[in-house]
C-alpha cells in the first residue's frame, strides 16, 4: 500500500481517482436529477431500467395488494388529505431519495390513496414519468391552494421524457390515479385539507382500505 501511494503521489494521482478507476461501478436505485413519479427540483432520471408493464387501459377501481419491483417504494401512510368530503390516503415522500422513485414501478394505485411530496421552503420543480407504469394526476399545491393540475400525465417509454410544473413555487404535489383530481371535482384555487395522521393507526399496505385499524 505505501509502495502505491508513493506511485499515485509522483504521476500526481489522487487515491480517490485511482479507486473510482479501478473499482467497477455500482448501478444505483436511486435517481439523479427531475422528480419521477417519479419528481426532479427541476427534474430526477432513475439510473437502472426495467422493462415497463403493460399500462391499463381502463381507470384503476381496486388495485391488488402488490409490492413494486425492488426498484420502486412503498412508504407509511403517514397523512390525510380531504378533497371535496373525499379522505385520501397518502404516503409523504419528504428525503430526496424518496421524492426520486416517488411512484416508479408501481402496478396499480387506489383510488383511495396517493402520494404526497413535501418541499420547504417552497420552490419551483418539475416532474416526469420515466419508469411510471401508470397515468397520473399531479396536483401543485401553495399554502393549500392548488395551483396547477396536470390530468391524466402517461408514462413516458421514451429517451427523453417531457416534464410538468405549475409554473411557479410550491410547498407541496398530491399524484393520485389518473382522472382522479377530475372525479373528485377538484380545481385550480381549490383548497385541500392535509393533515398529519399517526403511523401507528396506518398500516403502509392498506391498499384500498379505509382509514382505521389494522
Amino acid at each position: 500500500m505505501r509502495i502505491l501511494t508513493q506511485f499515485l503521489r509522483l504521476y500526481g494521482i489522487s487515491q480517490i481517482a485511482w479507486l473510482s478507476f479501478t473499482l467497477p461501478a455500482t448501478p444505483s436505485p436511486f435517481p439523479t436529477p427531475p422528480f419521477s413519479s417519479g419528481v426532479t427540483p427541476v427534474g430526477f432520471s432513475a439510473a437502472v431500467e426495467i422493462a415497463a408493464e403493460p399500462v391499463p387501459t381502463s381507470k384503476t377501481r381496486s388495485c391488488i395488494p402488490e409490492s413494486p419491483s425492488q426498484f420502486g417504494q412503498i412508504l407509511p401512510i403517514s397523512a390525510t388529505a380531504t378533497i371535496n368530503g373525499h379522505i385520501i390516503q397518502l404516503e409523504v415522500a419528504r428525503t430526496f431519495q424518496q421524492q426520486g422513485i416517488g411512484l416508479m414501478y408501481r402496478p396499480c394505485l387506489p383510488d383511495n390513496q396517493g402520494m404526497l411530496f413535501v418541499f420547504q421552503p417552497a420552490q419551483p420543480v418539475r416532474f416526469w414519468m420515466r419508469n411510471v407504469l401508470i397515468p397520473l394526476d399531479m396536483v401543485f399545491i401553495r399554502q393549500g391552494l392548488v395551483r396547477a393540475i396536470a390530468a391524466n400525465v402517461p408514462p413516458c417509454k421514451s429517451p427523453t421524457c417531457p416534464t410538468y410544473g405549475a409554473g411557479g413555487s410550491v410547498d407541496q404535489v398530491l399524484e393520485l390515479r389518473g382522472g382522479r383530481a377530475a372525479e373528485l371535482g377538484l380545481r385550480v384555487g381549490d383548497y385541500v385539507k392535509v393533515s398529519e395522521t399517526p403511523l401507528l393507526l396506518l398500516h403502509p399496505f392498506s391498499w384500498g382500505k379505509g382509514v382505521g385499524l389494522y
